[in-house]
C-alpha cells in the first residue's frame, strides 16, 4: 500500500516533526509493510531525520515554485499519481489567523483533488476562519476528505458550524503515539516562548524578572530552548532572556535543535516547563514533567481544557502571577505527575481506537 503524507515538515520546527515522527509510528504498526512518501519543504532533511522517502510538496508561494520548477517536479506528481491514498497529517495545517497558510494548504487539498485521490485529514486543529477564501479551502478540502479526525472538540465544532457533512472522529495529537523517554529530574527549568505578539516586552521582562528569582532564591538552573529554526524562532528571544540573567553559570541556550529525541530528553530530564510551544507541552506531559502553560494561542487552551489541564494554563504573564503559579505547581508536584502519567495510559487506549477505525477506513475505500 503506497502512502502519500502531506504537511508542513521539513519546515525547522521541532513541533512538526514530533507529528511526522508519530504518525509514522501509527502508520507502521496500523499497516502492513506500507511505502510510506512524505511532501516536505526540505525532502533531504525529511529522509535524513525520518528515514523515509520525501518529495517537495506543491508550490503555494514564491520559494516553493522556484524550487518546484528547478525540480520540474517530477518526483511529486509522480509520488501523487502512483500513491493509493493521501494523508494530510496533523498540525495547525488550517489555524485560521493566517489566511496565507489556509492558502498554502488548502492548495495541497486542491491537488489532492484535482489527481482523485483519496483524501484521509487526521491529527488537526481549525481555528476561526473569519475569511472568505479561508472558508472557502475549509469546505472544499474537508467535504472532499474521506476521513476527518481531529485533535480538540472546539475544531470539531468549528467544522460543525461550516456545515461539513461528515463523520468526525476525536484523536491525541500524533507526537503522543511515537516513543517517549523517562529521565531522573534535574532542579532545571526549561522554557519554550513563541515568537507571538503575546510575548511583548513587558511579558519578556516578567519572564526575566521570574527566572531570576528562580536562579538566585531557589537555585534553579535554566535550559532556553528553540523549536523554531530561522526567523520565525526564539534564538533572538532566548539570547535576550540570557543576556539579563545574573548567574551564567545556571542558564544554557539550545538554539539550534532539529532533533526531536534532544527537545524531548531536555524536558524529560527538567522538573517544571515554562511553555509557549504547543509541542513543548506535548513533551512535558508526555515526559510525566509538570508545566505551565503561556497563552498565545487557542490551540493551547483546547488542549489543556480537553484534558483538564487548565489550572496550569497562564494568561496573566507578570512575574508575580508566574511565582504564585510555579509555587503552586511545586507544591502540588506529585498529583500534577500522576496526571500526566494516566493521560499517557488513556492516549494509549485512544490510538487504538484511532487505528480500528482507520483500518475500516482504509479497507472500505
Amino acid at each position: 500500500m503506497k502512502i502519500l503524507i502531506i504537511g508542513n515538515y521539513g519546515a525547522g520546527n521541532i513541533g512538526d516533526e514530533m507529528i511526522l515522527k508519530g504518525l509514522l509510528a501509527f502508520l507502521n504498526k496500523s499497516l502492513v509493510s506500507p511505502q510510506i512518501t512524505v511532501m516536505s519543504g526540505n525532502p533531504e532533511e525529511t529522509k535524513k531525520n525520518h528515514k523515509v522517502y520525501s518529495v517537495l510538496k506543491f508550490p503555494a508561494g514564491f520559494n516553493s515554485v522556484i524550487n518546484f520548477l528547478i525540480s520540474f517536479g517530477n518526483e511529486t506528481k509522480r509520488a501523487i499519481k502512483d500513491c493509493d491514498f493521501v494523508i494530510m497529517g496533523g498540525g495547525n495545517l488550517f489555524g485560521g489567523p493566517e489566511n496565507r497558510a489556509n492558502f498554502i494548504w488548502g492548495v495541497q487539498g486542491l491537488f489532492v483533488k484535482f489527481y482523485k485521490k483519496t483524501l484521509f485529514i487526521m491529527g488537526q486543529s481549525i481555528g476561526e476562519n473569519k475569511s472568505i477564501l479561508s472558508r472557502y479551502f475549509l469546505k472544499k478540502i474537508f467535504n472532499y476528505a474521506s476521513f476527518i479526525s481531529l485533535r480538540d472538540r472546539e475544531s470539531i465544532n468549528l467544522l460543525n458550524e461550516l456545515q461539513i457533512q461528515k463523520n468526525i472522529f476525536l484523536q491525541p495529537d500524533f507526537a503522543f503515539c511515537s516513543k517517549t523517554i523517562q529521565k531522573e529530574k534535574n532542579k532545571t527549568i526549561a522554557v519554550s516562548l513563541r515568537n507571538s505578539k503575546k510575548l511583548d516586552t513587558k511579558a519578556i521582562l516578567s519572564i526575566i524578572e521570574f527566572l531570576n528569582f528562580q536562579v538566585e532564591k531557589n537555585g534553579y538552573k535554566i535550559d532556553l530552548l528553540n523549536f523554531q529554526q530561522g526567523t520565525a524562532g526564539e534564538e533572538k528571544i532566548n539570547k535576550e532572556i540570557f543576556n539579563k540573567i545574573q548567574k551564567k553559570d545556571f542558564i544554557k541556550m539550545y538554539n539550534n535543535l532539529t532533533d526531536t529525541s534532544e527537545s524531548l530528553e531536555i524536558i524529560a530530564r527538567s522538573e517544571i516547563l515554562i511553555g509557549m510551544r504547543l509541542h513543548s507541552i506535548i513533551s512535558a506531559i508526555k515526559t510525566n514533567t509538570p508545566f505551565l502553560a503561556l497563552d498565545y494561542a487557542p490551540k493551547i487552551w483546547n488542549l489543556l481544557k480537553s484534558l483538564g489541564l487548565e489550572n496550569q494554563f497562564i494568561k496573566d504573564k507578570s512575574a508575580e502571577n508566574l511565582k504564585q503559579l510555579f509555587h503552586k505547581t511545586v507544591t502540588n508536584y506529585k498529583s500534577i505527575s500522576e496526571k500526566l502519567k494516566n493521560l499517557n495510559f488513556q492516549f494509549n487506549d485512544d490510538f487504538e481506537t484511532l487505528e480500528k477505525r482507520f483500518t475500516r477506513a482504509i479497507n472500505s475505500n
